[in-house]
């Protein structure tokens, strides 16, 4: 992935940075019975950082954010197993999902305002946007939905999610 920026405000750095990082996906699908099936799939994926977050200023509660041209991307570990299935209810389609997941992120980008302000020399605290540490999110999500062709039809979903820092670099 290449990131060019071009600054059109003076005083505003322009700059290029290439990252390479891979994502891969493996899957599998059983089927229990025509209407039944379970899946699993496991895959890695990334998140490069913005142009605003390695070469721009941006503004906060707290003052002005600092960019970081050092920042790496974000790199993620998912893990997912589920069940799909077809019903029928008052007469009605249905198909079902449930699934639970699990995403581990290291290297996850974050402003380090607040809590994880850095000490800046001469000037108080700092905003800047930091590679901060790992992330897992845990989570299941179910949904419901009928056949879309008809006159009539609708979706419903629920997700709960747990989401935790699992390795925080230390700051002031």
């Amino acid at each position: 992935v290449d990131a060019n920026y071009t600054s059109r405000i003076a005083g505003i750095p322009s700059g290029q940075k290439t990252f390479r990082v891979w994502s891969e996906r493996l899957g599998a699908n059983y089927a229990l019975s025509s209407e039944r099936e379970v899946y699993a799939n496991l895959s890695t994926g990334f998140r490069v950082p913005t142009a605003t977050q390695l070469y721009g200023n941006t503004i906060s509660p707290t003052g002005a954010v600092l960019p970081n041209p050092n920042l790496k991307p974000e790199e993620s570990l998912n893990q997912e197993i589920g069940l799909r299935a077809k019903s029928e209810l008052f007469g009605i389609a249905l198909d079902m999902d449930v699934a639970a997941y699990q995403i581990d992120r290291k290297d996850f980008i974050l402003n380090t305002g607040g809590q994880y302000s850095t000490p800046a020399v001469n000037t108080g605290i700092v905003d800047q946007y930091q590679n901060i540490g790992g992330v897992r999110n845990r989570g299941v999500e179910l949904g419901v939905k009928t056949d879309a062709k008809q006159t009539w039809s609708g979706d419903i979903a629920y997700t709960y999610l747990n989401a935790v820092f699992t390795k925080n670099d230390n700051y002031c």
